[in-house]
């Protein structure tokens, strides 16, 4: 059964996407030079999270984690 799950729209219309607590869920949303990557994972604690990074997009390599937001909708800087 699905824990995770998400959705995208483009040019060539819409896809979804599953994870479970094991495998979790990514994304990676970019264009050339910027890009915003969520992982939706199962913590420590159990407890559901979302992790955020800025990325260099499609042109680079970096990734610079900018926030985390809990099951309950605390944000982590």
């Amino acid at each position: 059964m699905a824990r995770f799950y998400a959705d995208i729209k483009g040019s060539r219309g819409e896809s979804t996407g599953l994870g479970t607590k094991a495998s979790s869920i990514t994304s990676h949303t970019r264009g050339w030079d910027v890009g915003v990557r969520v992982t939706c994972r199962v913590n420590e604690n159990g407890d559901d999270e979302c992790l955020v990074y800025v990325t260099d997009g499609s042109n680079g390599s970096r990734e610079r984690h900018v926030i985390t937001v809990d099951a309950v909708g605390i944000c982590y800087y």
